[in-house]
């Protein structure tokens, strides 16, 4: 349906152009026109089938939606109208090549008997349309121009807190990624010159130096060097040690979801509660000591032994609502275990998927090569090989 409309509109267009224009093709023009802007009338953002461009007046060429830069899109359909008065646009000359700038640029082209309005955005044309004044012209660039606000209102795009909260946290991670990047390369670095350096250690040398007290202190100090630089990719290594390696690992740490905020929340919430169980527990499990220590301590184990079950007898409800108390206590303390299980397994499972697409394969690469060369030549050392 558009397209048979915008076919009446390019037939309107040709029919009406400066050289055969009359009363007749000025009304079929504009009718034409009305008919297909209410047809374009659809909800903010749909593309309805092309636009046209008119290089010379005499005829139209297809500008396919594709082509159409952002800033020409909304001229595929016109939003719905809002209760917002825009500004009228403020044109910098009134000549042949009158023109004004906002988020696209309008010019007119004049000619005698002949008006057209040029539309671009990126120093391309994306709309020209002829027109028999410049005052319809500037008209339809006013209506242009504020179909491009309305749209722009009338669809504004969400999750952008959100979306900004994602990229602080993608830079956070690629920073913390260089970081360990740039450490493991250094540390990895002085592994390999200290082993380039003391390489005599391992070669050339038989096991009747092995006791010489140079040899002892050059090996001690190899391995002073090398195990301070471990030392300081030891955390690196351990988060490494846990990433997937497997694509099936990737994808699955990639397709699920991340634990949202409130859950974490929750858990916060619900290991405080369990401290303050744990607290009153031991207050609990404090009284009924005491209680214990009362029973034990001689006056009562004097007493004769109807008064003492006349004791237990006023006691016993209270020590059987505390017997169940620290079982539900118990059980309380429990489920605060499994909290704390499930927020170390959140947080580590954030961790791991944040370091996915991190690119550290390369520098644990190296260090582990690093690690076998230094292994290596120890066990030469250990055996007495020569190198």
């Amino acid at each position: 349906m558009t397209n048979d409309k915008i076919q009446r509109f390019e037939a309107a267009v040709r029919a009406n152009s400066y050289r055969t224009c009359d009363h007749g093709t000025e009304a079929e023009y504009q009718a034409a026109r009305d008919d297909l802007s209410s047809a374009l009338a659809l909800p903010p953002g749909k593309p309805v089938a092309q636009m046209h461009d008119s290089g010379d007046g005499l005829g139209l060429r297809p500008i396919w939606f594709g082509r159409v830069p952002p800033e020409g899109a909304q001229l595929f359909a016109a939003p719905a109208p809002l209760p917002l008065a825009v500004k009228a646009l403020e044109w910098n000359r009134d000549d042949d090549m009158a023109s004004v700038e906002v988020s696209v640029t309008y010019y007119l082209e004049r000619r005698p008997g002949y008006c057209a309005l040029v539309t671009m955005a990126k120093g391309e044309p994306i709309r020209r349309e002829p027109f028999p004044s410049a005052e319809l012209a500037k008209a339809a660039a006013q209506a242009d121009y504020e179909t491009r606000i309305r749209s722009a209102l009338s669809s504004p795009v969400g999750g952008m807190e959100e979306i900004k909260e994602l990229q602080e946290q993608l830079r956070s991670a690629r920073w913390a990624n260089e970081r360990d990047r740039s450490t493991v390369c250094d540390q990895v670095n002085i592994i390999k010159d200290e082993i380039a350096r003391r390489s005599w250690l391992c070669s050339s040398r038989g096991s009747y130096e092995w006791d010489d007290e140079r040899y002892q202190q050059e090996f001690s100090a190899a391995l002073e060097v090398i195990g301070s630089a471990v030392e300081k990719l030891s955390s690196i290594a351990s988060d490494w040690s846990h990433c997937p390696e497997t694509d099936a690992e990737i994808q699955a740490a990639r397709a699920s979801s991340p634990t949202p905020a409130s859950d974490i929340a929750n858990l916060q919430e619900r290991l405080m509660e369990a401290e303050n169980i744990i607290k009153e527990r031991d207050d609990r499990l404090a009284l009924v000591d005491r209680i214990s220590d009362l029973i034990g301590l001689p006056e009562y184990q004097e007493l004769d032994q109807v008064a003492f079950e006349l004791w237990m007898d006023q006691n016993r409800a209270d020590i059987a609502a505390l017997r169940e108390e620290n079982g539900i206590l118990s059980e309380a303390l429990k489920r605060m275990e499994n909290c704390y299980e499930q927020l170390a397994t959140t947080r580590t499972h954030e961790i791991y998927t944040a370091m996915i697409d991190g690119g550290q394969a390369d520098a644990l690469l190296d260090l582990d090569n690093a690690r076998r060369n230094a292994r290596s030549a120890l066990q030469h050392v250990a055996k007495g090989e020569r190198g």
